[in-house]
């Protein structure tokens, strides 16, 4: 599903994905196929946001999916207004 999802939103490169707005791209994404997705896939989002910037390895830093979850709660928590809603 996730590399489903960089074909809908039209992204071919790691650099044009370190470009992207994290929120923004699960914004997109719910848009563009007119679904309200699970909000674990902004977490997959972050994460690879955050490994394109860090030149597309999680040695170099970046974080994988998962470490984003709790993170990612407590600022939709504080600004629910990160997401568009369907």
């Amino acid at each position: 599903m996730w590399l489903k999802s960089y074909e809908v939103l039209r992204i071919k490169t790691p650099t044009a994905l370190a470009h992207c707005g994290k929120f923004e791209l699960y914004n997109r994404l719910c848009d563009q196929t007119n679904t309200r997705h699970g909000l674990c896939e902004i977490d997959v989002f972050l994460s690879a946001v955050d490994q394109a910037k860090a030149g597309g390895t999680l040695s170099k830093g970046a974080e994988p999916w998962w470490r984003f979850t709790a993170a990612s709660k407590v600022k939709l928590a504080h600004r629910p207004e990160l997401i568009l809603s369907t």
